[in-house]
């Protein structure tokens, strides 16, 4: 969820300052380079249906559960 990280790197937030695009790009690239990313497929979107269903998250944590492994 690389998308997820840029969105909320580059989003003001009263607990930390965002990161110029440069810095966030250096960041995505060095993260691209030292973890498997999972493309977003009908697979990768069952698992955080599971945990829905598992767990009975929703809203925030709903969302959330996209970046577990």
């Amino acid at each position: 969820m690389l998308r997820e990280f840029i969105a909320t790197r580059t989003r003001p937030q009263t607990f930390a300052q965002s990161s110029t695009p440069e810095v966030v790009i250096e960041r995505v690239r060095y993260l691209e380079a030292c973890f498997q990313v999972a493309d977003d497929t009908a697979a990768v979107t069952r698992q955080p249906i599971k945990l829905l269903g598992d767990f009975k998250i929703g809203g925030k944590q709903a969302h959330d559960a996209n970046i577990v492994p």
